[in-house]
C-alpha cells in the first residue's frame, strides 16, 4: 500500500513548486484525497472481517460526498492513479487499472447487461493496463481489455478490447500509432 501511495504522490509532485507548496497542493487536491481514502479502505477491505468492510465502505463515502468521486473498495488499482477534475469518476468493484493511469472528469468504468450473455468470460468489468489516460467523459464497460499506452478520447463509448498503443477518438475510430516511427499505421473502425 505504501509504495503505491509514493507512486500516486508522485504522479501529483510538481518539480516547479518547492517543497512546502507542492506538500499543501497535494494535501488540498480532491483526486489525491479520494486515493488516499481509497488506499486506506482497500487494504481494511482486503483485511476480511465483516466489521473492516463496513468501515471501509463508510470511508469511501468521504470522497463520494465531497468531492463526486466514487470507487468501490473492491477495484485493483496499481501505483501512480491520477484523477485530474474528478467529478463525475466511478469505478466499479471488479475494475482492474494498471500503474500510471490518468483519469479525468466524467469517466465510468464499470460493467454491463453484456455480461450476463458472456458467462464463461472471468472478467466482469474492465481491465485497464498501464500508462494509459482516459479523457473526459469516456465510458469504458463491460468485461473490455484497454492495453498498455493507450489514449481513449472524450465521450467515447469503448464496449471492445482496444490494442496497444491505441487512440480511440469519438467518432468510434481507433487509431493506432507506431511509437517507434510513422504517426498512423492503421485505422480501423
Amino acid at each position: 500500500m505504501l509504495k503505491k501511495l509514493k507512486k500516486d504522490y508522485r504522479k501529483y509532485y510538481n518539480k516547479n513548486f518547492n517543497v512546502v507548496i507542492n506538500i499543501i497542493r497535494i494535501l488540498l487536491n480532491p483526486g489525491f484525497i479520494t486515493i488516499f481514502i481509497y488506499r486506506i479502505a482497500n487494504f481494511l477491505y482486503e483485511l476480511n472481517p465483516m466489521w473492516l468492510y463496513f468501515f471501509s465502505k463508510i470511508l469511501m463515502l468521504i470522497p463520494r460526498i465531497l468531492f463526486g468521486i466514487e470507487i468501490e473498495i473492491g477495484a485493483k488499482i496499481g501505483g501512480g492513479l491520477a484523477i485530474a477534475h474528478g467529478v463525475g469518476v466511478v469505478i466499479g468493484s471488479k475494475v482492474i487499472i494498471g500503474e500510471n493511469v490518468d483519469i479525468y472528469q466524467g469517466v465510468t468504468l464499470g460493467g454491463n447487461n453484456k455480461i450476463r450473455e458472456l458467462k464463461e468470460k472471468s472478467m466482469e468489468q474492465p481491465l485497464i493496463k498501464d500508462n494509459v489516460r482516459l479523457a473526459p467523459g469516456c465510458k469504458i464497460l463491460g468485461p473490455v481489455i484497454i492495453e498498455k499506452n493507450c489514449i481513449i478520447g472524450a465521450n467515447c463509448v469503448v464496449t471492445k478490447d482496444i490494442p496497444i498503443n491505441s487512440l480511440v477518438i469519438s467518432s468510434g475510430k481507433i487509431i493506432i500509432k507506431d511509437r517507434e516511427g510513422g504517426e498512423n499505421d492503421k485505422i480501423t473502425e
